[in-house]
């Protein structure tokens, strides 16, 4: 049974931009490690640009090369048909190589008049643990601030928001309690809209007790591998990837200010280009969440995480657990990965 919590997001998802066209004058952000309180202090509407798998993308290919993801290409051909005019602005974040590459692109792009659209901006995140880094961090979030046009006392208020936002998520995180497929959905969602008043009010329904999958790898573009676990009588109890709940941090003191957001941005280590251990982090979230099995799942873009597979390889094998390593694979989700991962976990079934 289909529940209100996901139906409600269903719509979310369906139709991302509704608030952005309803505001007329709006801010677009590319990339998870911008920093929430920032984008919160502004009295615009701001959301994260949608993308769409299984999408043709026949102008985009004319610029990009194969060796932009799935996402960029999907964007840049939204963005050429003109369905992002509805923002003033875009801000793409220099901590991931693919996006970084999208905004020059773009720049060049509109330095030609080939193509039209928003503003695009760059928020120069670095997060190398020294001093140097965290300095630079500070002066990229103060230059945010004056490129939206975001007076310094605002960001008080906005670190408040992103309080409340990291309060709701990071509980739905820990607890989890509806189902892998609605828990992908929700941390799609809140891209576009902010939920925490539809989880306060929602009523989620009991999760069949079932035997757990962690799901490693890349962001997947929609809910496929989920519902492929689903279809095995399983279902998703732990992610490690990027685009996850758990990806909002810590409470900040909204009286810190720019100090504060810029070493919440700094210290995240969850991103493509970061320089934490990604086999540290699975490690862990084998613990959390306790799973029967793995699933490792990569794009064959995603060039960064394939440097971790050896590492990830060694910890499966220690841990015990059956792992599926599914590799190089189509973001489109055009082969067989759901397949797969259905009769693997199958096959593991009394």
């Amino acid at each position: 049974m289909i529940s209100t919590l996901e139906t409600a997001l269903d719509g979310i998802l369906e139709q991302p931009l509704e608030l952005a066209r309803a505001h007329g004058s709006a801010t677009g952000y590319v990339g998870l490690d911008l920093p929430l309180d920032v984008l919160l202090s502004s009295n615009r509407h701001c959301c994260h640009l949608p993308w769409q798998a299984g999408r043709s993308t026949p102008q985009a290919d004319q610029w990009l090369e194969t060796a932009f993801p799935g996402w960029a290409r999907s964007i840049m051909q939204d963005w050429i048909e003109g369905r992002f005019d509805c923002f003033d602005r875009v801000i793409f974040t220099r901590g991931d190589d693919a996006i970084q590459r999208l905004y020059y692109y773009i720049c060049e792009l509109q330095r030609q008049k080939l193509i039209a659209g928003p503003r695009p901006l760059i928020f120069d995140v670095t997060t190398i643990v020294r001093d140097s880094s965290r300095s630079h961090c500070r002066l990229a979030v103060q230059k945010l601030l004056q490129q939206l046009e975001i007076a310094e006392d605002a960001l008080p208020a906005g670190i408040a928001a992103a309080n409340r936002m990291r309060s709701v998520y990071g509980n739905w995180h820990r607890l989890r309690p509806v189902a892998g497929r609605i828990h992908d959905k929700l941390a799609r969602a809140v891209l576009f809209h902010d939920c925490t008043t539809l989880l306060d009010n929602s009523h989620s329904p009991e999760k069949p007790p079932v035997q757990g999958v962690l799901l490693v790898g890349s962001d997947p573009p929609d809910e496929s591998l989920h519902l492929a676990v689903e279809a095995a009588g399983w279902d998703v109890t732990g992610e490690v990837y990027q685009r996850t709940l758990g990806r909002f941090g810590r409470q900040l003191d909204p009286d810190d200010g720019i100090a504060a957001v810029a070493d919440l941005c700094h210290s995240q280590q969850n991103g493509p280009r970061s320089f934490t251990s990604l086999v540290a982090r699975v490690k862990q979230a084998m613990v959390d969440s306790d799973p029967a099995a793995i699933v490792l799942w990569l794009a064959e873009e995603d060039e960064a995480l394939a440097w971790q597979v050896p590492g990830l390889d060694r910890l499966f094998k220690t841990s015990g657990l059956p792992a599926l390593k599914l590799v190089r694979r189509d973001w489109h989700g055009r082969d067989d990965s759901s397949a797969q991962i259905t009769d693997f976990l199958r096959g593991l079934l009394p």
